[in-house]
């Protein structure tokens, strides 16, 4: 008589599946950073354009060159574009779960319809859709992505610094600036991403986020009126700026402060809240 083979699963808790996730990311790493470079590259290739092509422009008494100017605004850019990589890049329903286990990522759901992940160790481990399971794993995503945002572009401001176009204690100030804006295009692409889950959408996020950092490079006042407000009003604007002024000027004084801590805990609520309400939408009901 042939013996039965048991299926055993492992049961796993909140602590586990995020240090799984953080290990996993890890290894993934190098294809992130090779799916970066291009980008890296030709931002890096804009500055030292501009620094050299455009004349430098009067500033609180002193002449700035133009690539002063427009080296936040790619700061900015590329930490969105950083943070929307392992947000949406595997953001397809053809996975049974698209997160930081296969390379980084929001995937189709936390607890997908049969509510297992990847084996591990000789396992099939389960995860147990619950709100606080969900959640630890919302926040490594998010986590996650905001790393990625906060290291790429930090090496755009470490080339720009290079290259002249940013003083080194300026950018040293701008440091803090680059984790809110990390923050915010974490929170705002994961919320999105989480609710919607298909491959259309991850590329819509990048389309909206590639307009809205353009708006912001270009600044008020440099486009008719109706796009110059769409500009003021989305947080990449208020990031460009906020950058600028740390890498240009006096850091902001402690009301600019507290707004954008609000601002930044309110985003990162609605990220993870949408990926909460993701998980569940698409079969991780809480039990």
């Amino acid at each position: 008589m042939r013996p039965v083979e048991v299926a055993t699963e492992r049961r796993t808790g909140p602590a586990q599946v995020v240090a799984r996730e953080l290990m996993a990311a890890q290894s993934a790493w190098p294809r992130a950073l090779t799916g970066l470079a291009p980008v890296l590259l030709v931002l890096v290739a804009f500055v030292a354009g501009i620094s050299s092509a455009l004349p430098a422009t009067p500033y609180d008494g002193a002449a700035v060159s133009a690539a002063a100017w427009v080296a936040p605004a790619l700061v900015v850019v590329q930490a969105m574009l950083a943070a929307l990589w392992p947000v949406t890049a595997l953001a397809t329903p053809s996975r049974p779960y698209g997160g930081s286990v296969h390379g980084g990522g929001l995937g189709p759901a936390y607890g997908s319809s049969n509510g297992s992940v990847p084996p591990v160790g000789g396992h099939r481990t389960t995860l147990q859709a619950t709100p606080l399971r969900t959640v630890d794993l919302a926040v490594a995503d998010l986590a996650l992505g905001a790393l990625r945002a906060f290291l790429g572009g930090a090496v755009v401001l470490a080339a720009a610094v290079a290259l002249g176009a940013v003083d080194a204690v300026r950018a040293l100030v701008a440091v803090p600036a680059l984790m809110l804006v990390a923050f915010v295009a974490g929170g705002v692409a994961a919320a999105v991403v989480a609710w919607v889950r298909t491959e259309n959408a991850a590329r819509g996020v990048r389309l909206v986020v590639l307009a809205l950092a353009v708006l912001g490079v270009a600044g008020p006042g440099a486009l008719p009126s109706l796009l110059s407000a769409a500009a003021a009003l989305s947080p990449v604007g208020w990031a460009v700026e906020l950058v600028r002024t740390a890498c240009l000027a006096a850091p902001p004084d402690l009301a600019d402060v507290v707004a954008i801590v609000w601002l930044v805990g309110g985003l990162l609520v609605v990220g993870i809240a949408g990926t909460v309400a993701g998980a569940v939408r698409h079969g991780g009901r809480p039990r």
